[in-house]
């Protein structure tokens, strides 16, 4: 599809709002149901052995989705090559779907004012034009079980690594950072894949721990997360230009 008119970008707008809505809607409710889960554990043992139970019960949900779902979640799944980051990969994938599974209703909502539809729940206004919900749902559904079983298996993969520890988690995101900003600049050519998702959360789970949580390794997270966000800024402003 080519480039949006203001209207067709406005009801794409909407149309993702409700999504990402929805999908913080249901995640939120994952991670109130894991922090009472976690909170009835007597130990870590007991805590490994029910995230490995929700690892399970999600690649379970997974496997058994909706068929027309399984493609885009597989596509949600498979490694990118060009490492982009989750959240950014899930808006393209939401856009594909929408374009192929609810084009129709798209162009139908160009030609509707969007302000009378947002008085109504969502469900209801694509029912009461004749489309089917299921499908949207069972997306949303899916992208969020793909989520939480991608969130809980890197909780389990963290403690068997027997060899790790707080130093080791912040000497590799200290190099993976120094080599992205060299690629960035031009000084390298070539960038390897780095996971940044499973070195944070090796790094939350260290510096959570009572002989690492101090004021000094609290205030290096929030570092990274701004130089992560600058990296987002200055990524995106080379993607306009």
């Amino acid at each position: 599809m080519g480039k949006l008119s203001d209207k067709e970008q406005e009801v794409l707008d909407f149309l993702l709002d409700f999504v990402n809505m929805e999908i913080f809607s249901i995640e939120q409710q994952e991670r109130d149901l894991g922090r009472l889960d976690y909170s009835l554990c007597s130990d870590d043992d007991e805590k490994q052995t029910i995230t490995a139970k929700k690892v399970q019960k999600f690649k379970k949900r997974i496997s058994k989705c909706n068929p027309i779902i399984a493609g885009y979640l597989n596509a949600l799944t498979t490694p990118d090559q060009l490492n982009t980051e989750f959240e950014e990969l899930r808006e393209i994938i939401t856009k594909n779907f929408l374009f192929t599974e609810y084009y129709e209703l798209f162009e139908e909502l160009v030609n509707s004012d969007i302000k009378d539809l947002e008085r109504y729940q969502f469900e209801s206004v694509i029912e009461s034009l004749g489309y089917d919900y299921k499908p949207l749902k069972d997306f949303v559904q899916g992208v969020c079980d793909v989520n939480s079983y991608f969130t809980y298996k890197s909780f389990l993969d963290i403690p068997n690594d027997s060899e790790l520890n707080y130093d080791k988690v912040v000497k590799k995101l200290n190099d993976a950072f120094f080599k992205l900003e060299a690629f960035m600049s031009g000084t390298i050519n070539d960038y390897k894949h780095f996971d940044f998702n499973t070195a944070f959360t090796e790094l939350f789970y260290f510096t959570r721990k009572s002989e690492n949580y101090n004021y000094e390794n609290c205030k290096r997270v929030g570092q990274y997360w701004g130089l992560t966000e600058q990296i987002r800024v200055v990524n995106r402003q080379q993607k306009v230009y």
